[in-house]
């Protein structure tokens, strides 16, 4: 599971160090990575098999990630893959992936309290 930046540290883990320990399931939550598959190379991973499934989670109501999407926050590096959902899936690969869209979320809404046991309990 990674949540905003690390989202983007296991997206890069997994294009820098093919080597890596295989993923079973990849949970990416409010990613703050690159949304096109094709770019980040998650279609790759997937169509080698070194990720099994993966699950993005887009919140609605992400501050966080739309200032992430103004000129600033690209010149920081700052993806979007937590607005825009999965991009580019091949044909191959998209059966692989799923989306989960929290409507009324914000950027760590998922990680609250009241939400904590909810948020884990779809993870497995």
């Amino acid at each position: 599971v990674g949540h905003s930046n690390g989202a983007d540290v296991i997206v890069d883990m997994l294009r820098d160090f093919p080597d890596c320990p295989r993923i079973d399931r990849l949970h990416l939550v409010c990613g703050a990575t690159e949304g096109d598959f094709q770019k980040n190379g998650l279609n790759a991973a997937l169509r080698a098999e070194r990720v099994g499934k993966v699950e993005v989670y887009c919140a609605g109501r992400d501050q966080a990630l739309r200032l992430a999407h103004t000129l600033p926050g690209r010149l920081l590096g700052y993806g979007t893959m937590g607005l825009t959902g999965p991009l580019r899936l091949c044909p191959a690969e998209a059966s692989q992936v799923g989306c989960t869209v929290w409507p009324s979320y914000g950027h760590s809404d998922c990680w609250a309290d009241s939400e904590f046991e909810t948020t884990m309990t779809g993870f497995l």
